[in-house]
């Protein structure tokens, strides 16, 4: 009798001490494999390993921090969130400013690294469009101020189905650009619900995260490298928003993201809300609306928020911080 109840206490003792360290194990998990793809190890990675969806600021953050004199600004935006518009802003605004505008939309991925840093070894200041993911830029050991990452997103579903319809039917600058890819892969008689229903994802087949993705990045400029898994990426990209990103706004606020650039980068966009008000009135985005695009039927929007649940996990921390700074700023 006396043994058994030893046995029970000694149990209890043992599951007790177990559940935390094996918390710690799995969370150790996202560190080694980390630590395994990226290299160098970083002491931050594994703090951030455990941390919850609403536990990821650190100090020396650089999100909603004014930013005045020469800057790189790195604009990587995904395709099919009005990233053309800032583009074509930056042209007139930021060039007005003395700024250089450079895209990177006709490289491969290393060729984009390769360019995006020679541009930040100018002096002067640089707007750099590329639709590349965020990775860690190389210590190059010439003192210069570090470039700022702004970039924007789109409610997933409604970017997804803009980019299924522009790569079938383009727009009227570049009608034809995915013709040949597109029917190859037989979309082209497809609406985008007749696509699903048929073969479950449409345009590619990492569209689940490609958001969180694109936050997370890697650490290195090769393509090749893989990344990390979901749960790790996501918080990596919280991380990454709050410490790496001057600012993300959001595309169904265009007005408040623009306004909030010319808050925080007052040298380079100072007066992007009045042109951007005067290209609407002259009926200037027409050019870049996507062609022919429909639904999807509400059935298509359930089954694809199920299947994007990560996307608008990311989606969703990035419009409430987008929504605090714009608070903060008083707009």
């Amino acid at each position: 009798m006396a043994f058994r109840k030893m046995f029970h206490i000694w149990s209890i003792v043992t599951v007790i001490t177990l559940v935390p360290v094996l918390y710690h194990v799995t969370n150790l998990y996202d560190f080694i494999y980390l630590q395994n793809q990226f290299g160098a190890t970083r002491k931050y990675l594994y703090h951030n390993s455990t941390l919850d969806t609403d536990q990821t600021e650190l100090t020396n953050g650089t999100y909603g921090r004014v930013v005045r004199g020469k800057s790189h600004v790195i604009f990587n935006p995904l395709p099919k969130t009005g990233s053309r518009t800032l583009s074509t802003i930056a042209h007139q605004i930021a060039v007005n400013h003395g700024a250089r505008v450079e895209d990177t939309m006709a490289l491969s991925n290393e060729t984009i690294h390769h360019k995006i840093e020679l541009l930040l070894k100018d002096e002067g200041p640089t707007f750099i469009y590329t639709h590349t993911p965020y990775y860690t830029l190389p210590i190059t050991g010439i003192e210069r101020p570090k470039p700022v990452y702004v970039s924007i997103v789109r409610d997933p579903i409604e970017r997804l189905v803009s980019l299924y319809y522009f790569k079938v039917f383009g727009d009227s600058t570049k009608p034809g650009r995915f013709r040949a890819e597109m029917e190859g892969k037989n979309f082209t008689k497809d609406t985008f619900d007749e696509c699903f229903r048929r073969r479950g994802e449409c345009v590619d087949g990492t569209v689940r995260s490609k958001t969180v993705q694109q936050f997370c990045g890697r650490y290195t400029s090769s393509s090749s490298q893989r990344f990390p898994p979901a749960k790790a990426c996501l918080r990596r990209s919280k991380w990454n928003l709050r410490n790496r990103y001057l600012v993300v706004g959001v595309m169904e606020d265009y007005d408040g993201f623009l306004a909030v650039l010319e808050r925080l980068l007052p040298d380079m966009f100072e007066g992007a809300v009045d042109y951007y008000s005067k290209l609407k009135r002259d009926g200037s985005f027409k050019k870049t609306e996507t062609k022919n695009k429909t639904g999807p039927a509400n059935w298509v929007r359930r089954r694809l928020r199920e299947m994007l649940e990560v996307e608008y996990e990311m989606y969703n921390f990035i419009r409430k911080e987008f929504e605090t700074l714009k608070h903060d700023l008083g707009l």
